[in-house]
């Protein structure tokens, strides 16, 4: 599974709650759109011990499942699975892996859908290496990066376990919230911290 740890230069929130007491079996919770505020879509996922995984669709065609995967930088889809659903390369691009940096081609789902979120021309990135199986033998098809999740402030809940996404004009930074901007325009962001001296980007 290709995890890149890079960023974008974009501002968000993350905030995971995380449940030591959660089951370590596959477990699914219903889809919901709280009433009171329709600002949070909550999309449930699967957990299988420590990892959390996605229903999938492109164009319309379920593909199994995505690992939620907030080391990556970028959505990424296996090759048996980009060529059933016939995705054409465009280009390519070079990304850091858990194997190293390798080049990895650039294709275009019209249609991605995960739960209740439907992305329309969604850039998915090409892993060489095929498909696997959870041990319910459910087909893991790739990876959600945060290319789709850090669009907009996010919650994980690993107990339940869901996805909850934000409205970005209604929702603030927690009460008394340092908010740092992390340094744009590179593969790695770094974040200037403070302490005798102020530091400045290279």
């Amino acid at each position: 599974m290709l995890v890149s740890r890079a960023a974008t230069g974009i501002l968000f929130f993350v905030a995971i709650t995380i449940s030591f007491f959660a089951p370590c079996n596959a477990k699914q919770n219903p889809a919901t759109k709280s009433a009171a505020d329709k600002s949070v879509v909550t999309i449930p996922l699967f957990r299988a011990r420590d990892r959390v995984f996605v229903k999938a669709a492109i164009d319309g065609i379920e593909i199994g499942y995505l690992t939620v995967d907030t080391g990556s930088n970028v959505t990424v889809i296996h090759s048996d699975i980009a060529k059933q659903r016939n995705l054409k390369v465009l280009g390519g691009r070079w990304l850091n892996t858990q194997e190293g940096r390798a080049l990895h081609p650039l294709a275009l789902a019209h249609s991605l859908k995960v739960g209740l979120l439907e992305l329309k021309d969604q850039p998915v990135y090409i892993d060489p290496n095929p498909s696997g199986t959870n041990p319910a033998n459910e087909v893991i098809a790739g990876a959600l990066g945060m290319d789709v999740l850090g669009k907009q402030p996010l919650e994980i809940d690993f107990y339940k376990p869901s996805l909850s996404l934000f409205d970005t004009t209604k929702v603030a930074g927690p009460f008394k919230a340092y908010r740092a901007k992390l340094q744009p325009n590179r593969d790695t962001p770094r974040l200037c911290l403070k302490t005798l001296k102020t530091c400045k980007m290279p």
